[in-house]
């Protein structure tokens, strides 16, 4: 074998267009020579990597069969409005590709948003639809020059489509309240994410394409797992060929292996015992298995976690059949998927990890491949959508195409051990009663085919609980576009709240940077640019009942306060009601993924706004509470979200400027996974007052803090 196993790079996923397959390739030498053959493998030539410059025109002819030198530049990867074409619609990239000789070449791109032609030589090759799923074409091989020409298109929705009969299927990189413009101002498309945003690559192969490689847990213990292995085996040539796969543990060593001979779909069963299971990363380790399949030297693999999920029938998620609270947040990291790398994204989980949040709903669309790689290592859970972001085209013929991609969304995603949940479409029409109000045309019954549709599909996966909708029953918006935030403490419906916040401004130096001088104050003449960048000044002052304030330096003040106070109150609420029946919150929006001023807890620069602070304390592990029951006196309860019983102590202390005005101590036993009240009540403190609140844990270890600044019980 050419390839050494440790010398493995990172494996990344891409789909075959013409055969529906998804390819997981790691980059190495391969052979020529079937594994029950006995001549010699050949080795073929190295992939060849197509980043760099390419060039970039708004019209081409592929039968030129040429690069035109005069046309301007652009990387490749890249979303083109981020190198400076600010447009929609049709573009064409080309670029010379130098080829040694090789049995059989196929070109390989990780992304292409939205649609795209590709020409080999001057002659169409095939394409692709959909802007996340990654895809191989064949192509002629032939060792010299070639010319790659690539016409990609990221269109414009027309406005009888746009916004509630869309046919793009982008979520909230095509339409969304988060984006450029808004959701329903003529400006909402601005700022198009067309372009080529993943890798792209040249790769050879002489037996057989090994695709769509996937592993999945059938059953788990600390005993013993169960394995279903798959991956589609295309022969170069006629007959069988045989396939040896491995399992590869975290150390490195090989823990299970069989052979297969036959082409089609390879599945095969293999057995683990004392395996390393997967755990969310405050339950345990997260380590992560390969499974590598070799066809003489050519040679996939693919990396997975042994770990099971499942809902039970009071909508708790258990991992490895352990119950497991789900603190949550909505990410949006960029439109751009171009830029968000596996240093950017880092730095956003690390501050999610910070804030002691344990699962991330991908909302409504389907981001970069450093995100998914990422949260399998750190082991965070993932909850994620498909792109449908309220209303779409009705037809027989839409619902087919979202079905075909979302087919490609399980088959590039379901190796993940994070992601625990599936999500077709987020606030359906059928579900969504406000669109009554927005949209003259509403139909209360749109959509239902199409999520019938892809309901269906998502039973295609037993691995993971799914759903085909998001509706507006799990939008917890209680304080921000209807009622107000105390109604957290009222006990809930469902059991799982998807959406929950406030939109808050960033501080003065990060809007400084989104608006120019001249929009900063007063607020009404400049209303129009503040709201191109998403600020909801109706659900701010009319709803919300925050006050202005005769500055810009109090307008900011009061929204970060509000929210901050928001998310505080919002989560504890929710707590309370752990398992009774709450079983999961997201809190909306974590970052704010562009210049703007929305619900982000961390604004564009990736600078925390206070409600950051509020939510980290919020989703401590252990969270003691302190909550009004009567207008003069309140009652403690502790959070336990561990599977571990403690005997604890509390601490309650009232502060007066600094100074502590009342101290007292409870003995506590904390049980696993539980919500418990302590006997005592206590007096509200006064206005001028601050309440802290601490639980101290064995050997006098500090297990959480909680704090309520002076007034927070007035209102």
């Amino acid at each position: 074998m050419s390839l050494a196993l440790s010398a493995l790079s990172p494996q990344r996923v891409w789909i075959h267009a013409a055969l529906g397959f998804a390819l997981a390739v790691t980059s190495g030498g391969r052979a020529a020579a079937d594994a029950g053959e006995t001549a010699p493998p050949r080795p073929a030539p190295a992939p060849v990597s197509l980043r760099g410059a390419w060039k970039v025109l708004d019209t081409y002819l592929p039968s030129t069969k040429s690069v035109p030198r005069d046309a301007r530049s652009i990387e490749v990867p890249s979303n083109w409005y981020q190198r400076g074409w600010d447009r929609d619609g049709q573009l064409w990239f080309v670029r010379e590709v130098e080829l040694k000789e090789a049995a059989a070449w196929r070109l390989e791109f990780e992304g292409v948003d939205y649609e795209c032609e590709v020409f080999w030589d001057g002659v169409s090759v095939g394409g692709h639809t959909g802007y996340f799923a990654p895809f191989a074409l064949a192509v002629p091989g032939g060792a010299g020059q070639h010319v790659l020409a690539v016409r990609v298109d990221s269109p414009r929705e027309t406005t009888r489509d746009w916004s509630l009969h869309k046919r793009l299927i982008k979520g909230v990189l095509g339409h969304h309240d988060t984006r450029p413009g808004g959701a329903w101002s003529v400006e909402g498309q601005d700022a198009n994410t067309g372009g080529i945003w993943g890798d792209v690559r040249v790769t050879a192969a002489t037996t057989a394409w090994i695709d769509r490689p996937m592993v999945t847990t059938a059953t788990a213990s600390a005993a013993s797992a169960t394995l279903e292995l798959a991956a589609d085996i295309a022969p170069m040539r006629d007959g069988p060929v045989t396939v040896r796969w491995q399992v590869i543990a975290p150390r490195g060593a090989t823990v299970a292996e069989g052979t297969w001979r036959g082409r089609g779909r390879l599945t095969a069963r293999a057995e683990l015992a004392a395996p390393a299971l997967w755990w969310p990363r405050e339950y345990g380790a997260s380590p992560l298995y390969r499974a590598v399949f070799t066809v003489g030297a050519d040679q996939r693999a693919v990396r997975f976690g042994v770990r099971t999920v499942e809902k039970d029938v009071r909508s708790r998620y258990k991992i490895n059949g352990v119950p497991v609270f789900l603190r949550g947040t909505n990410y949006i990291g960029s439109l751009y998927l171009a830029s968000l790398d596996r240093t950017a994204v880092r730095r956003d989980l690390e501050l999610m990890i910070q804030a002691n949040i344990n699962a991330i709903r991908v909302h409504a669309h389907v981001t970069s491949p450093a995100f998914y790689e990422l949260a399998d290592e750190l082991g965070l859970l993932v909850w994620q959508d498909f792109p449908l972001q309220w209303g779409y085209d009705d037809s027989p013929a839409f619902a087919a195409e979202a079905a075909r991609q979302l087919r490609e969304m399980l088959s590039s995603l379901g190796h993940h051990p994070s992601v625990i949940h599936w999500t077709a479409q987020n606030e359906a029409p059928w579900s969504s009663s406000w669109m009554v109000y927005k949209y003259p045309t509403y139909d209360p019954d749109q959509n239902r085919l199409l999520s019938t549709t892809l309901a269906d599909v998502l039973a295609e996966d037993p691995t993971r609980p799914s759903q085909a909708n998001s509706g507006t029953g799990e939008h917890a918006w209680m304080g921000w576009y209807s009622g107000h935030y105390r109604e957290f403490n009222q006990p809930q419906a469902h059991p799982i709240l998807t959406e929950y916040g406030a939109q808050a401004l960033p501080n003065l130096a990060t809007l400084r940077t989104i608006l120019r001088p001249d929009q900063l104050w007063p607020l009404d003449p400049n209303l129009s640019a503040w709201q191109y960048h998403n600020f909801q000044k109706h659900e701010l002052v009319d709803l919300a009942k925050v006050p202005l304030g005769g500055s810009l330096a109090s307008l900011i003040s009061n929204t970060q306060a509000y929210q901050a106070r928001l998310l505080q109150f919002a989560a504890e609420g929710l707590r309370r009601q752990m398992w009774q029946p709450i079983t999961g919150i997201f809190q909306f929006m974590f970052v704010e993924h562009w210049p703007s001023m929305s619900w982000g807890v961390v604004d564009y620069r990736r600078i925390p706004k206070p409600g950051w602070e509020a939510l980290r304390r919020a989703y401590q592990p252990v969270l003691p509470i302190a909550y009004a029951y009567r207008k003069d006196a309140l009652r403690l309860h502790i959070v336990n979200d561990r599977p571990k019983a403690e005997n604890v102590t509390v601490l309650v202390t009232r502060e007066l400027g600094g100074k502590v005005q009342y101290r007292r101590r409870f003995a506590h036993h904390l049980a696993v996974s539980s919500v418990s009240a302590l006997p005592a009540s206590l007096t509200v403190p006064s206005r001028a007052e601050a309440l802290r609140i601490l639980v101290i844990g064995p050997s006098n270890l500090i297990l959480s803090e909680n704090y309520y600044a002076p007034g927070y019980f007035a209102e």
